[in-house]
């Protein structure tokens, strides 16, 4: 047969074919090290969307009452590496987030928390028991570090990465600790997640995550399902894409309700040579160390005063009369504080030592024991402080309660009561002084009353 253009190109085409089979083939069962190439002062472009159904369960005078929810949330920072990326412990960077959209709803309610614009730039690290957010102007609020400290933390995204060589179909189990800080949970207890490579082009390599874990957040039990997938770019070695299913189901705690929700969860991250909000000049006066042991802030719905307080505190109640918190330590139950606004006092009649040590009689009633020691002192901000330790007992259960009555010399008051079970008393330490010593009064003078 004689050789015809229309046979020749035909030909042609089918060589072409096979011989790109051919090459996929070779690439497919070609060895691969899927690890990030990381250098200090890289930075990552990050856009994050978040979408989380389901329902929470409270507990209100022993009933409980079940409440669907729903979230919905953007964000986009710039993230900088600020550690030597040697190893995948002892991990920092600098984020600073170009735009936070949220919005909670709680059955009819709605909540839509804000980043405080001075509150932009901050900084993340890992520590032995997760991944610390803080801000590198002040402290946060809790529900600002609620807000940002979400799962899927960028930090550790390749954790989800494969330590030796794999090839298609390979399959590989990350590590308990990472992916728990990758989680945003305390622990691990079971792992069954499982990673398998099922595509691998001439830039990219894709691999599926399925599976189930079982751990803490918080001291509470929680179970999570998992499914999505991962993208790896080969020409840039870094991960450029992650898309997760998480359904989770975690038990009530004491400061938190049962939850049963499905998060769907998207994050794509993009390599840029520079950030205009990551400058070196302001990267240069970032502290060395992050703060592991930030405080929070706290400003009450009265917005009489505010106070800074230890993350191991969480707000179970904020009206105008009182606030509550509670100090939970390794999932258990410490401490609780009660901060309350009152009202001025005459500048020239402050309380006496009498009157307080009445009142707190008063109040206990038949719970009251004895006073172990009554004191006054100064605050480093020139508030007046009256303290008293009580002793007693609430159904033959021995507690201590520290009592405070701080006062400014134009007559505003705040009153603070911390209880604890007597048993408790040595791992609660001194994290009362904290909250006092930062107590400033931010409401302008009322009139007192005579």
């Amino acid at each position: 047969m004689p050789n015809h253009p229309f046979h020749q190109n035909r030909l042609s085409c089918v060589l072409a074919v096979l011989l790109f089979c051919r090459a996929a083939q070779v690439l497919a069962d070609d060895p691969l090290t899927l690890q990030t190439e990381c250098h200090k002062g890289d930075i990552t472009r990050v856009a994050i969307n978040l979408e989380v159904d389901g329902q929470l369960t409270l507990t209100a005078d022993g009933k409980p009452e079940t409440l669907p929810m729903r979230v919905a949330a953007k964000f986009a920072y710039d993230e900088m590496r600020l550690d030597d990326c040697t190893s995948r412990v002892n991990r920092r960077s600098a984020r600073f987030y170009t735009a936070v959209q949220a919005e909670f709803r709680i059955a009819k309610q709605s909540i839509i928390p804000q980043l405080r614009e001075d509150r932009r730039l901050l900084l993340a690290e890992e520590s032995g028991t997760g991944i610390v957010i803080s801000s590198a102007s002040g402290p946060l609020t809790r529900e600002e570090l609620d807000l940002v400290d979400i799962p899927g933390n960028t930090l550790m995204a390749d954790c989800l990465l494969p330590e030796g060589e794999v090839k298609v179909g390979s399959s590989w189990k990350p590590s308990d600790k990472p992916l728990a800080k990758l989680l945003g949970i305390d622990v691990i207890s079971r792992n069954d997640l499982q990673c398998v490579l099922k595509e691998v082009t001439d830039s990219a390599a894709k691999f599926n995550l399925t599976g189930s874990i079982a751990g803490a957040a918080t001291g509470v039990a929680t179970e999570m399902d998992l499914e999505g997938e991962a993208t790896f770019d080969t020409d840039e070695d870094r991960l450029v894409s992650i898309q997760l299913r998480i359904k989770e189901r975690r038990s009530a705690g004491h400061v938190s309700p049962a939850v049963d929700v499905t998060a769907r969860l998207t994050i794509e991250l993009a390599s840029v040579d520079e950030s205009e909000h990551l400058p070196d000049e302001l990267i240069k006066h970032l502290p060395e160390t992050a703060k592991t042991a930030a405080p929070l802030s706290l400003r009450p719905q009265s917005g009489s005063y505010e106070v800074l307080y230890d993350r191991r505190w969480h707000i179970t109640r904020d009206e105008p009369s009182v606030t509550v918190l509670r100090l939970i330590d390794r999932g258990e139950l410490i401490a609780q504080c009660n901060i309350s606004p009152l009202t001025n006092a005459p500048a020239d009649k402050p309380t006496t030592t009498e009157d307080f040590q009445a009142d707190i009689q008063k109040a206990l009633d038949k719970h009251f024991g004895s006073f172990d020691s009554v004191s006054s002192s100064t605050t480093s901000s020139g508030l007046k402080v009256l303290k008293a330790v009580v002793s007693g007992k609430v159904s033959d259960l021995p507690i201590e309660w520290r009592y405070y009555l701080i006062a400014d010399d134009q007559g505003r008051r705040i009153a603070a009561t911390f209880t604890m079970e007597t048993g408790l008393v040595e791992r609660f330490a001194e994290l009362d002084a904290q909250i006092i010593e930062s107590l400033s009064f931010t409401a302008p003078k009322l009139p007192s009353t005579k």
